[in-house]
């Protein structure tokens, strides 16, 4: 008779970032996340699709880099 041992780990992350070629997307998963979007990130109406956030490339890394530099997980 053999046991299968599980382990359930869940890792939370601030925001989910999606390359999808000639856009990357932002999509924050937190309140606290979203409420840094909105104070730090200056965008458009037509960028945002639901609750996710459209940019282009040359904008996605300084983004990334500035989530990180917040403290959030990517």
């Amino acid at each position: 008779m053999s046991t299968k041992n599980t382990v359930n780990i869940r890792i939370r992350t601030d925001f989910v970032i999606t390359n999808c070629g000639t856009i990357v997307l932002f999509t924050p998963q937190t309140g606290k996340a979203k409420a840094w979007m909105d104070r730090n990130v200056h965008s458009e109406g037509y960028q945002w699709i639901g609750g996710t956030l459209a940019v282009g490339h040359r904008y996605a890394r300084p983004l990334a880099e500035g989530i990180v530099a917040a403290g959030f997980r990517l």
